[in-house]
């Protein structure tokens, strides 16, 4: 499911605004609560960040995650640091935001302290995935969005091959 949802990110631009409102909320409330950690985790938080380089819906998703989950921002200096740099982007249309992220960021950043985020553009989600460790890669490697037909056309064909060897319909 949540490779799922990390494979969605390239298509944030296409999606309605009520959609994109509640997968972003989704990603938010996965970030919050903690619900992954580790490598995800940072998948998770780069594509936020990633958001902020970009216009449009994909500038709009990562404001509303960002919005969810700007308390606990300190906790990741490292993609705070990243958001910190974007935050200009946001500036002419949603300046109490960048309030907000500024006076955060002066609080919980130390001058001296700021770690650099990491840089350049997810062109692609499976760029991202392909950084995941290898306990995760074995975990999601089956669930690739190129695979998924096939897997679908497979189930298909097994059933049709045991229906005709049992001679019972699937």
């Amino acid at each position: 499911m949540l490779h799922s949802l990390f494979d969605e990110y390239r298509f944030l631009h296409k999606y309605p605004l009520q959609y994109l409102e509640k997968i972003a909320k989704l990603y938010g409330a996965i970030i919050k609560n903690k619900i992954i950690d580790g490598t995800l985790q940072d998948i998770a938080l780069k594509f936020v960040v990633e958001a902020f380089r970009r216009e449009g819906k994909r500038m709009k998703f990562g404001i509303i995650v960002v919005r969810q989950i700007k308390e606990l921002l300190p906790q990741f200096p490292q993609f705070f640091d990243g958001i910190y740099d974007l935050r200009h982007n946001l500036a002419p249309s949603e300046p109490q935001l960048v309030k907000e992220i500024e006076d955060l960021y002066e609080k919980s950043m130390p001058k001296g302290t700021r770690i650099r985020a990491p840089s350049g553009p997810l062109e692609d989600t499976n760029k991202a995935l392909e950084s995941l460790s290898s306990k995760y890669k074995s975990t999601f490697s089956s669930f690739s969005s190129d695979s998924v037909d096939d897997r679908i056309e497979e189930s298909k064909l097994a059933k049709t091959s045991k229906a005709e060897m049992t001679g019972m319909p699937s």
